[in-house]
């Protein structure tokens, strides 16, 4: 007689996965954290982290009033 292989509930493999982040909704909820932080650092690290985000460029004004 064949043994069924026994699944537990953390089994992903017949259940349903949840749709995938929007991952610009993730970029600008960054860009929101960073530019509250208000520091050269913050968004210094934003820019290197998505230099070619559309924020970048807000990012780089952003710095250019911190002088």
């Amino acid at each position: 007689m064949e043994r069924k292989p026994q699944t537990s509930s953390n089994d992903v493999r017949g259940g349903v996965v949840p749709p995938a982040r929007d991952p610009d909704v993730a970029v600008t909820e960054e860009y929101a954290h960073f530019k509250a932080l208000g520091t050269r650092e913050a968004l210094e690290l934003f820019i290197q982290r998505h230099p070619k985000h559309r924020l970048a460029e807000q990012a780089r004004q952003d710095l250019k009033l911190l002088d």
